[in-house]
């Protein structure tokens, strides 16, 4: 705490000097634009970070925290409203009130405001601005930023920013075709792919296959250890069906992760369940499975009247034990009920998650007035447990509501 207020005190000193000859001179400036200033210095520290990296100061890793840091600053900024700054008429009595009362006020904002407790403890308090956004800053943000590279369209950096605050929003196309902007005026980095492989996917349903495990490719080729791309990759050969694949990256990515955190006991967990489900495919092969079940599926009358004929009825099975993913589904409407279903392998929504690589599973059946497969409050469904792979006489009833 005393070191940092030395430091403090001569940083402002320092500061001072600077400033008070250039306030007792009268002299009138033009106009310029906050938004302008705040660009003019955000590319002068990436200018900076380029130097550093090429002279070997920081490594790439660093280089992609920092410039994120930095991105996240100027997306702060840039939701600022964009007023004209003019300098004021220097006098002595200008000079006097800010040599007096900068430092008072600074001091009162930081304690005010900052993080003093931190000066004592030795721990660094680090935040990056997207994460603390509100949706509505956050779609501010985005029309000041398109405002922006209207105004300069080749400002690749812009783009990478706007396309990043899209992806937040979750408006994937657009920020895809922010990214693509980007990337005629920019060498993209490591994070650059990554997340543009992260939006590819998601506008495209959430499918990982082709472009976007072409982008992960890149991403890794340029930065082996980037935490984003190791995980997309083996989400990419999970869903694909290749746990093998999966387990490379995912336990890459558990090496990187500082032991005992959190995340590395969720990677530690994911990665646990795939070597299980790998035995059980082994097993499989060795004792065949019919991957089968079938039953009955019906809705009290009372019910039924009270949904539209048209409603969408789900009805899949997951595993009792291991990831809650399905394992075989299907899709019908209130119309056709009752009705007589067969859920089997050739239903798998992923190719290594099937019926046949499990001895039991949990049935479900939901009616879902919105027509989204994610349950929502005022659906009706019906659930049942410990259901035998390969039995045929389950009696499946909707007959509850979800609150």
């Amino acid at each position: 705490m005393i070191v940092f207020g030395i430091v403090a005190a001569v940083i402002t000193v320092v500061t001072l000097v600077v400033l008070l000859p250039s306030l007792l001179r009268a002299r009138d400036k033009d106009e310029v634009s906050r938004q302008g200033l705040n660009v003019t210095v955000y590319r002068d520290q990436l200018q900076e970070l380029d130097n550093d990296l090429v002279n070997g100061l920081i490594n790439q890793h660093e280089f992609e925290q920092a410039k994120q840091e930095i991105e996240s600053g100027l997306l702060h900024d840039v939701a600022a409203p964009d007023d004209k700054i003019k300098s004021i008429e220097g006098s002595s009595t200008t000079a006097i009130f800010i040599a007096l009362f900068l430092p008072l006020f600074a001091g009162f904002l930081y304690f005010e405001l900052g993080a003093p407790l931190s000066l004592n403890d030795g721990d660094e308090v680090t935040a990056t601005g997207l994460q603390f956004q509100t949706e509505g800053q956050l779609k501010e943000i985005v029309q000041d930023l398109r405002k922006a590279v209207t105004e300069s369209p080749d400002d690749g950096e812009t783009w990478t920013v706007l396309a990043r605050a899209h992806l937040m929003l979750g408006e994937f196309p657009q920020s895809v075709g922010a990214f693509r902007e980007a990337e005629k005026f920019l060498a993209p980095d490591s994070q650059f792919f990554a997340d543009l492989s992260d939006a590819t996917a998601m506008a495209n349903g959430g499918n990982m296959q082709g472009e976007p495990v072409r982008l992960l490719r890149q991403a890794i080729e340029l930065d082996p250890n980037n935490e984003k791309a190791l995980w997309l990759f083996g989400t990419a050969a999970f869903e694909a069906g290749d746990l093998e694949a999966a387990l490379v990256p995912w336990r890459r990515l558990l090496g990187l992760m500082e032991a005992d955190s959190e995340s590395a006991r969720t990677m530690s967990d994911n990665i646990k369940q795939v070597e299980a489900m790998m035995v059980n495919v082994n097993n499989t092969r060795l004792s065949p499975n019919p991957g089968r079940v079938d039953g009955t599926i019906s809705i009290s009358d009372e019910l039924k009247q009270k949904l539209n004929p048209d409603t969408v009825v789900f009805i899949f099975a997951m595993a009792s034990e291991g990831p809650k993913v399905p394992l075989a589904a299907m899709r019908v409407t209130v119309a056709e009920l009752p009705l007589t279903f067969t859920l089997d392998d050739s239903m798998a929504m992923i190719p290594a998650m099937r019926l046949s690589t499990v001895s039991d599973v949990i049935l479900t059946a939901r009616a879902s007035k919105s027509g989204d497969a994610i349950a929502a409050s005022g659906d009706l469904q019906g659930t049942l447990e410990g259901v035998k792979v390969g039995s045929s006489d389950n009696q499946l009833v909707i007959d509850t509501l979800v609150p």
